[in-house]
């Protein structure tokens, strides 16, 4: 709006837009002194002026068969003046920066290029807000690998240290990030299978000090909430001249699927031993029912 504001005051000229091209309509998404908000395709001024490499105007719109039965330009008091400069994104003219007045003229060589130097300026902002839309677009991305390796991602630095945690870390431990950032890691003892400390004992830290890739490395985790059984993989990073800078990786809460896991083991046994147990009395049964030879 301010862009639109400073075209009209520095060409004189009493309307300004910034408006977008699509194939439906021309969406105007920042006008001063002109009231409207979209055009059709056929009543597009912008979606001649886009065709143009680098400035296009009409001096007298109610004198150009393409526009004299423009509503804008028919009315009384209708527009007359038109001039516009694309917006190029790209290598695509996406839009318009332009001028409108309801006098027909031109504009000086000077008012030109300030027109150019604006567009140039809606141009970046346009790039700025691609970027950001993108950037912000690879976050989702990186939350839904995050989500679907792990319930957090985290880097650590060459003295591992934690730099950075993202994802559910607060709401699986109960541990707030001003507790790690900063910090180093916990020398957590690894657990096998079955929760259970591993022979010879080992911790986190150990697997770390390897600067090795690792997957599925399971530690029992002290929080608020109890002790978790906690799943890590990550790799390690280094520099372009190989020195190592740290650690990339996510970490899944296993505590429930090693509980479930045990159970079912637990239940599978107890049905093993009902079924032993089960053909030892028949057995036994059997022999009693049965006399002995002499």
């Amino acid at each position: 709006d301010a862009l639109v504001e400073t075209a009209r005051s520095l060409t004189g000229c009493s309307s300004a837009l910034v408006s977008l091209v699509d194939v439906q309509a021309t969406w105007h998404v920042a006008s001063a002194g002109l009231n409207v908000r979209r055009s059709e395709p056929e009543q597009s001024f912008c979606a001649h002026a886009i065709a143009e490499p680098r400035f296009f105007e009409v001096a007298d719109l109610a004198a150009d068969p393409r526009f004299a039965s423009h509503p804008l330009v028919a009315a009384p008091s209708g527009l007359r003046h038109y001039a516009a400069v694309p917006l190029v994104l790209e290598g695509c003219a996406i839009g318009t920066l332009c001028v409108l007045d309801p006098a027909p003229g031109a504009l000086s060589t000077q008012a030109r290029g300030q027109l150019a130097n604006l567009a140039g300026v809606v141009c970046e902002l346009l790039r700025q807000r691609q970027h950001r839309l993108r950037l912000e677009e690879q976050n989702e991305r990186l939350r839904d690998l995050t989500r679907a390796s792990g319930d957090w991602a985290w880097e650590l630095d060459a003295t591992l240290n934690c730099r950075w945690v993202a994802g559910d870390f607060e709401a699986v431990t109960g541990l707030t990030l001003a507790r790690v950032i900063g910090r180093p890691v916990h020398a957590d003892p690894l657990v096998d299978a079955s929760g259970l400390d591993r022979s010879p004992a080992r911790s986190f830290l150990d697997v770390l000090a390897e600067r090795q890739p690792f997957s599925r490395v399971v530690t029992r985790l002290q929080t608020p909430r109890g002790a978790l059984l906690t799943s890590h993989s990550a790799l390690p990073v280094f520099d372009a001249k190989g020195e190592f800078r740290g650690y990339r990786g996510t970490t899944r809460d296993v505590t429930a699927r090693v509980e479930r896991e045990l159970l079912l083991r637990d239940k599978t046994a107890l049905q093993e031993a009902s079924r032993a147990k089960s053909a030892f009395l028949s057995r036994v049964s059997h022999e009693l029912r049965t006399p002995l030879n002499a």
